[in-house]
């Protein structure tokens, strides 16, 4: 009785694994049915397409920038202001002509060490400081891209100059001899560039007469600038110094606001702060471009300024193609009615004349900290819009600046192809 009891349990047992082992079976078969086997050689193909196709994906934009054909421009930089080798003055408008190919294709990239007129630090030895070529009709286009000069407190010290220093100045402003070999180096129909700091001190008042000439404006003696805090410990120490020196109290003001310095009245300087909620209001102070403008340039919306500027008048014949406003309260209408500043200036102002056309850009635009390490890559300057806040320094360099740049340059090749072409139809016509 116990032998077969055994017999039994032995016999259940084989039966359930015989049960399972089916089961497991018929499950393995219903997997192998949903994936149908693949060669190994097979799945190493479409790993390697899949690679293939990222590198292309990846290479693709340097390769649409290598298909792009050069626009041969001769371009002269004037720069007074680099203290140091970061060539925060300059840097960003070379990366935009060499990202945008606007020099002979036989030429190499432009160098930021290198191609430029004006103040050169050097690591060893003394520094440079190189002139202003001698030659006739050499450049489609020349930018006078900073001229607040270099001080022994920036070179030496490494502290940034805003606009004023109270150490020796090394070298710095435009001269009036500058001016004349520029009108020289210039080819008709040309191109000439000024940036704000060119006007101001260490410039001569003679030579800022024959600038703003030049440039079609005429320029009101107020700079400016918008703080994000306007804490001591946050603006400049000469802006603080001199309104203490002109008001005889402490400098006290929180928050954002406006700072405004006049330096040309009654040879005396005067500070003027405008405070968010009690003069300022909404926006504060944006940029924007003239409805006519906006698509020309590529820039639309009101855009976030943190820049340096000065406020400046058009001459009668000239074109403002873009705005600075101030939004204020009115209590802060009437601070800036009793100094005559108006809420609504300059940023930009084109002048086209016989023999040349200039653009006066009313701030340090083309300043940046930080350009890629590289530029070889269509879109990129796009990306770089895209990808920045619009209130941050960064955001307005290449929101607006490098757009308004591109098409700067693309107009100076136009207007220098049509008086080819002009010349060439008279030549044949005689």
């Amino acid at each position: 009785m116990l032998a077969n009891a055994k017999k039994y349990l032995s016999l259940k047992a084989s039966f359930k694994l015989l049960k399972s082992g089916k089961k497991q079976s018929a499950k393995m078969g219903s997997k192998a049915q949903e994936a149908p086997f693949i060669p190994p050689p097979l799945k190493r193909l479409n790993i390697v397409l899949g690679i293939l196709t990222f590198i292309i994906l990846l290479l693709a934009p340097y390769l649409f920038w290598l298909s792009q054909s050069y626009t041969a421009m001769d371009i002269l930089i004037l720069d007074k202001s680099v203290a140091q080798d970061d060539y925060r003055e300059h840097k960003g408008f070379m990366w935009l002509v060499n990202h945008f190919k606007f020099h002979h294709e036989a030429d190499p990239p432009y160098d930021y060490a290198q191609d430029y007129v004006g103040y050169k630090p050097q690591a060893e030895g003394e520094d440079i400081v190189s002139e202003l070529p001698a030659l006739e009709s050499a450049y489609d286009l020349i930018y006078l891209i900073d001229a607040k000069g270099v001080y022994t407190e920036n070179r030496f010290g490494g502290d940034r100059v805003e606009q004023h220093a109270s150490s020796e100045l090394l070298y710095g402003g435009v001269t009036l001899a500058e001016l004349d070999n520029i009108q020289t180096l210039l080819r008709p129909k040309g191109t000439l560039i000024s940036e704000a700091s060119s006007l101001s001190r260490p410039t001569s008042t003679a030579a800022r007469h024959k600038l703003e000439k030049m440039m079609g404006i005429y320029w009101s003696g107020w700079i400016g600038k918008f703080h994000i805090n306007l804490e001591k410990s946050s603006v400049p120490t000469w802006i603080s110094d001199m309104y203490e020196a002109e008001h005889e109290k402490e400098w006290r003001f929180r928050g954002a606001g406006l700072i405004l310095v006049n330096e040309t009245s009654n040879n005396k300087e005067r500070v003027l702060v405008m405070q968010m909620g009690k003069d300022l209001k909404g926006q504060g102070f944006k940029m924007s471009f003239s409805k006519s403008r906006q698509e020309h340039y590529s820039v639309k919306d009101k855009k976030f300024y943190m820049g340096w500027f000065d406020i400046v008048m058009p001459d009668y014949e000239t074109k403002t193609e873009a705005y600075y406003e101030i939004y204020t309260t009115e209590a802060g209408k009437e601070k800036l009615d009793d100094f005559a500043i108006p809420i609504r200036f300059p940023a930009v102002v084109k002048n086209e004349t016989a023999d040349y056309t200039s653009y006066y850009l009313a701030g340090d635009f083309a300043e940046v900290a930080k350009v890629p390490a590289f530029h070889q890559f269509k879109g990129l300057s796009s990306f770089m819009g895209h990808t920045r806040a619009s209130s941050s320094p960064q955001g307005f360099f290449w929101q607006v600046y490098s757009p308004l740049m591109e098409q700067i340059m693309r107009d100076t090749n136009e207007t220098k192809e049509n008086s080819r072409f002009l010349e060439m139809f008279e030549l044949s016509s005689n």
